[in-house]
């Protein structure tokens, strides 16, 4: 999985930025929750904005990031968590496809 790669890449750069984001994979709301807990400072979506302006234009792009906002909503009430600020690694399992 992409976003746990770039744990290893803020480690190395962490003497160079103090504020990581996430930029690879952002599909979901719980992708946003996972790249927050594992210490980005945001995150920057790609795809998916793009898929809803080739559908419906500027109103797909706000219904993109609307359907982002509800599913981070509801990842972080299911974790028990009111702010991103009580995010942690501890909230995430690794789980290995072999």
């Amino acid at each position: 999985m992409t976003i746990f790669f770039h744990t290893h890449i803020i480690k190395l750069l962490n003497p160079l930025s103090k504020n990581p984001k996430g930029d690879s994979g952002i599909r979901r709301g719980s992708d946003i929750v996972k790249a927050m807990a594992l210490g980005a400072s945001a995150v920057l979506v790609g795809r998916p904005y793009m898929y809803g302006l080739a559908l419906a234009g500027e109103e797909g792009v706000k219904q993109v990031f609307r359907n982002l906002l509800a599913d981070f909503d509801l990842t972080m009430a299911l974790a028990g968590k009111r702010s991103v600020t009580e995010l942690d690694r501890e909230q995430l399992r690794k789980i290995y496809n072999e």
